[in-house]
């Protein structure tokens, strides 16, 4: 049985049709489209966008299932009325600083298991110069500064991985959680 890997220098490209959706919700933004404002037909969309107009209908079905985009038989592609979902980060402010770590945990045994075989020299190195950190900071008592050197050592095992998708979402929470945490200690 053949194994997916990445290698972790090899570059990870979005598939065409997120690009394309990316595209079209810049093109929304930038062009100051309003719900009800129609969009350029297919024919001149997909050659500004660099793509065919499959991949353009595709994108353009998305977003309509999103309710971003609404399309009207014979009439053409327009905004929707539907405002844009919250981002991961944005449904964080509002989420349980227990529950955020409970994410953590489990993320950290998955990313405890990859990193050991993926790792580099490299790696090793700065997972030790942030250990270090750790021990001095905590020893001075400065909480923001050790937070801060927890943090990275717990990023930095994350990229080891090689998976960004891993590595993206353990930011998100790293800087959640780096605020929450400094916000605690800090408390009186």
């Amino acid at each position: 049985m053949l194994e997916y890997w990445r290698p972790a220098t090899m570059p990870v490209r979005r598939p065409l049709v997120e690009q394309v959706i990316a595209s079209l919700c810049e093109l929304i933004e930038h062009e100051d489209l309003h719900p009800g404002d129609r969009l350029p037909s297919e024919s001149r969309l997909a050659p500004q966008l660099g793509v065919g107009r499959s991949t353009l209908r595709e994108a353009i079905r998305v977003l309509s299932h999103e309710g971003r985009l609404e399309t009207r038989q014979g009439s053409g592609t327009f905004v929707g009325s539907a405002p844009p979902k919250e981002s991961l980060e944005e449904r964080l402010t509002k989420a349980h600083v227990a529950e955020v770590f409970e994410v953590r945990r489990a993320l950290e045994v998955l990313i405890a298991q990859i990193a050991p075989e993926r790792r580099s020299d490299t790696h090793v190195e700065q997972l030790r110069d942030a250990l270090r950190q750790c021990r001095e900071y905590a020893a001075a008592g400065d909480v923001a500064a050790f937070v801060a050197a927890d943090s990275r050592f717990h990023q930095v095992t994350a990229e080891a991985t090689g998976n960004v998708v891993l590595v993206e979402l353990y930011a998100v929470l790293r800087r959640y959680l780096e605020n929450a945490s400094v916000a605690n200690c800090a408390a009186p």
